[in-house]
């Protein structure tokens, strides 16, 4: 319950904020809190594939990046690819925060902890 309560939270201060995924690990999450998903799905979609985007698509990405069209740059920290380091370096360059997540919980915590601190990072950074 303190999950969705968070979520709740967190769409009251930030539905509409543009933000940006390297993969679509944070899809489930960002569409209830109403978080202006920018990246291309192809692009996210091709990432958790383990496969290249589109050229265009992953100019796109880089574009909203240099851009700084998105608030921040959420990425998978189990799916680093050379594609995803440079949209976090050009995330950094642009003063853009990035918030690392993960598909795998950790052992030393619960779900419902593990999920919690993702959300608490996630306000931090929006909060930037």
């Amino acid at each position: 319950m303190r999950f969705a309560r968070r979520s709740l939270e967190l769409k009251k201060k930030y539905s509409g904020t543009p933000v940006g995924l390297t993969e679509t690990i944070f899809l489930y999450q960002s569409g209830p809190m109403g978080l202006k998903m920018l990246t291309p799905f192809e692009f996210q979609k091709s990432i958790a594939e383990g496969n290249d985007p589109p050229a265009e698509v992953a100019m796109e990405a880089e574009s909203q990046v240099k851009g700084k069209k998105i608030k921040v740059l959420i990425y998978n920290e189990q799916t680093v690819t050379p594609i995803t380091t440079k949209l976090q370096d050009e995330a950094k360059a642009a003063g853009i925060p990035i918030l690392p997540v993960t598909e795998t919980m950790p052992s030393a915590v619960n779900y419902q902890n593990w999920m919690l601190s993702q959300l608490a990072a996630l306000d931090r950074a929006l909060g930037k």
